[in-house]
């Protein structure tokens, strides 16, 4: 079914009496509720999946109050159209009254929500012991670009892409949080009113959070056995009482850049003065639209020039390309604007699409209007590059050489129009601007920029301003699958990388890694892919292909040695880590000693040095007597 605009949960099922339920709710698609898209209240045995929550104005994508046997899966939520979601998390858990004992969360996909996945009680003063609420499992979620914490019932935080409080033996596992505005992974408040809680935090990728990595602000009650993730730039820091093992704090290397940087992007930026809609556009593609009534006559009528590639004092600057940028006065028709990202520019297009036009700069080795307007440029600190859309010249901008100064009078009567190809050099989390037109704090500007991998639209009249955000990428089309150079999944087919990333078998020794394709290297990759069918391949064949080919080493796991069939006496071998070579020698005996070791996962590497050939790979797990 499909739900629109209405003032409440979009589907609920409740009971006042605990009661088994078989409800499946799958296929649906959720746009605008007022309250949760999919609420459960009360109810034992239920699974929620393959629906697509596009927006929510107060509250949650799925929710799951005071229930048990709880089984959510292949739901997206988030704003991949329309409006932006807003309200609490994507997903969340919540409990005081029915103890819970097993849920599953796995293979969603969260973004543009208030927090990602949310675990925890009802309130912060609600008390129960560790057995009551427990065994949640959340595993192969894709939680991207989450927004601003917010306040619920009694002063309880929501905030991070997974955060718990209250639940006991919750196993995190296999998720990917990437470029939220709080923490990654948090645990908040204290609704267990005891000690000995626990969660298992491995195999995860938690990287680009403007809070921590891992946070845990109760760690009188809580402690995080975090092992095996990649947790890397987060703006304030990796960790917070937090003792992590084995973890790497490195870029992941993923298979393909999933931003927008290295390459030419259309975003067209529109509001109309009649309708009262703003709307960005990437690629011809309609990303954000937004009605705000009552509001907007005429806008950016100040004294300021516009500018392009920075704002009024030479700041917040664009770093990298712009070509084939153009204003009009009105808005344009989403089949002008289809035209434009198939043609490239105005000048290819005949009709309709001049009408209005009020400037066009085709930065063709100058900074001259080619609309017929004589919009010129008066200054400019920007030079021009020949990596460009169109024609022979872009416009090359950065902290140096930032920005063209054009004159004041533009139109804006009957609304605005901004098209530009942007090819970007840098992503970072300040702002970088596209164009601009006087100050935002006297709320009469117009302003088009990024703020990492959101674009900003702006504008304001005097009396206010609104802007509306869309995400350059989309998380549904976003690659998240690690690099290998012995074989990477990439849209049903099997590529080789130049490099190989530090997830490939570096997860944690007691995950299940069966599903992954061979060779597997006999440990679980970190991330999103790790053990599935899609996980990049090892260049080492597992403990089970050793085995059934009739190898002999043991024990494994192993502490102070490992025992080494007679017929490799005499040969070479390699002890390696994931990332380098340990140690290396001659095998002399049947016995060889690995306890200076630190825990973790190796390779023993056995070589015919008379043949020059490889013998066998046996990977092996070094642990504490």
């Amino acid at each position: 079914m499909v739900f629109k605009n209405g003032e409440w949960d979009a589907i609920r099922l409740s009971s006042p009496d605990t009661v088994h339920i078989n409800a499946h709710i799958y296929n649906n698609r959720i746009y605008n509720c007022g309250h949760d898209a999919i609420s459960f209240v009360g109810v034992i045995g239920f699974e929620a999946y393959k629906n697509k929550i596009y927006s929510t104005r107060t509250n949650s994508g799925l929710r799951a109050t005071d229930c048990d046997s709880i089984y959510f899966h292949h739901n997206i939520i988030g704003n991949s159209i329309g409006n932006p979601s807003s309200g609490y998390a994507g997903i969340i858990l919540q409990n005081s009254i029915v103890p819970v004992n097993f849920a599953e969360i796995n293979n969603n996909t969260v973004y543009g929500k208030n927090g990602g996945i949310h675990i925890g009680s009802v309130a912060t003063n609600t008390i129960y012991p560790t057995g009551f609420a427990k065994n949640v499992h959340v595993h192969h979620n894709l939680i991207y670009k989450t927004k601003d914490a917010i306040t619920q019932g009694n002063n309880l935080v929501l905030d991070g892409g997974i955060q718990i409080n209250g639940f006991q033996n919750t196993l995190v596992e296999h998720n990917i949080i990437d470029g939220g505005t709080t923490n990654g992974i948090a645990y908040r408040g204290n609704a267990g009113g005891g000690t000995g809680y626990h969660s298992i935090i491995r195999n995860n990728i938690i990287i680009n959070n403007l809070g921590y990595g891992i946070s845990n602000e109760n760690s009188s009650a809580h402690t995080f056995i975090a092992s095996n993730n990649i947790v890397y730039n987060n703006d304030l820091g990796n960790f917070n009482n937090t003792t992590a093992t084995n973890d790497l704090n490195t870029d992941p290397l993923f298979g393909k850049n999933h931003s927008t940087l290295h390459k030419w992007t259309h975003v067209v930026a529109s509001y109309d003065n009649t309708t009262e809609t703003f709307k960005i556009y990437i690629n011809g593609v309609e990303k954000s639209s937004r009605s705000v009534s009552g509001i907007f006559g005429n806008i950016g009528t100040n004294n300021y020039n516009l500018l392009v590639g920075t704002i009024y004092n030479l700041a917040y600057s664009f770093k990298g390309l712009q070509d084939e940028l153009a204003i009009w006065n009105r808005a344009l028709s989403l089949g002008e604007i289809t035209n434009l990202y198939n043609n490239g520019n105005p000048n290819t297009i005949s009709g309709s699409t001049t009408n209005g036009m009020q400037a066009y700069f085709q930065m063709e080795n100058n900074w001259n209007d080619a609309s017929g307007n004589g919009f010129d440029a008066e200054d400019s600190l920007a030079v021009f590059s020949t990596n460009a859309i169109n024609g022979n010249f872009s416009g090359l901008f950065s902290d140096t050489q930032n920005g063209v100064q054009y004159p004041t009078n533009l139109s804006t009567t009957n609304g605005i129009t901004i098209s530009t190809w942007f090819y970007r050099t840098e992503l970072d989390n300040d702002i970088q601007t596209l164009i601009s037109k006087g100050k935002q704090s006297d709320n009469n500007n117009i302003w088009l920029y990024f703020r990492g991998e959101s674009l900003m639209f702006e504008l304001g009249n005097g009396n206010g301003k609104v802007t509306i955000e869309a995400y350059i990428t989309n998380p549904e089309d976003l690659d998240y699958h690690i690099k290998s150079e012995n074989g990477r999944w990439d849209n049903g087919t099997w590529v080789n990388d130049l490099e190989t990333s530090p997830c490939l078998d570096n997860g944690n020794g007691s995950s299940d890694f069966s599903n992954e394709t061979n060779p597997n290297g006999g440990i679980v990759n970190i991330g999103l892919y790790g053990n599935t069918v899609e996980a990049s391949k090892s260049q080492f064949v597992s403990v089970l292909d050793s085995e059934a080919s009739g190898t002999n080493f043991y024990p494994n796991p192993t502490s102070n040695e490992i025992k080494i069939p007679t017929q490799y006496i005499g040969f070479n071998y390699k002890i390696m880590s994931a990332e380098k070579i340990i140690t290396s020698g001659k095998l002399t005996t049947t016995n060889l000693e690995i306890g200076s070791l630190k825990n973790g996962c190796y390779y023993l590497i056995v070589e015919n040095q008379n043949t020059d050939t490889l013998e066998t790979v046996h990977k092996f797990i070094k642990q504490t007597p």
